[in-house]
């Protein structure tokens, strides 16, 4: 079984919003904050998941969202001034990466 992730109702669900247009691009500090959000749900969904192998929660995102999420899922905090989105974990067209979110509850308890 396959979890498909709705990143514009997690951002809902979180009260994060996306940028302003007038912006016309998001701020680093603000990116940060949707992709913590976008990881706690994920650890959420993962802590409901009963240990079954056949259970998938999948992701699609740009590779900076991605390179940001990873940083939070793995409690690394470089700064966005230091490491820009997308200079951390470099996703190229194509590319993938699995994680095992299940024994996240383990740590938790």
């Amino acid at each position: 079984m396959c979890v498909c992730v709705n990143v514009t109702k997690i951002l809902k669900h979180y009260l994060i919003q996306w940028y302003p247009k007038k912006l016309r691009m998001e701020t680093g500090s603000h990116a940060v904050l949707r992709a913590a959000a976008i990881s706690t749900r994920l650890r959420d969904m993962a802590m409901r998941l009963e240990d079954d192998d056949s259970k998938t929660i999948a992701l699609v995102a740009h590779h900076d969202t991605i390179d940001l999420i990873l940083r939070d899922l793995m409690g690394l905090k470089i700064p966005v001034e230091v490491a820009p989105p997308g200079k951390v974990f470099k996703h190229y067209n194509a590319a993938f990466t699995c994680l095992d979110l299940i024994n996240y509850k383990d740590d938790a308890s």
